[in-house]
């Protein structure tokens, strides 16, 4: 029984560790792409240049604040499996 609950606790933290990770790796190559400009491939070129530039700057603050919000999520759901398995 005690093997069963310790490979349990052990595969859910690297689940967790796993997604985490790879959020990480997201949130990185977002900052990345968005430092070069890349995200203009993802909005309309049939708008004029000032339409775009607002909606690039729109768009990059929302990607900013969704990943953002993602990495605390995670964080937060991180330090309540360690305080419930602690």
């Amino acid at each position: 029984m005690f093997l069963i609950i310790y490979l349990q606790y052990n595969s859910c933290i690297s689940l967790s560790l796993f997604f985490y990770s790879r959020l990480l790796l997201y949130l990185i190559l977002f900052f990345l792409h968005s430092r070069n400009n890349y995200f203009n491939l993802l909005i309309p070129t049939t708008t004029t240049t000032i339409t775009t530039t607002k909606q690039y700057t729109i768009y990059h603050h929302l990607l900013y604040i969704f990943y953002t919000s993602l990495l605390l999520l995670f964080l937060l759901l991180l330090l309540l499996m360690g305080s419930i398995y602690y």
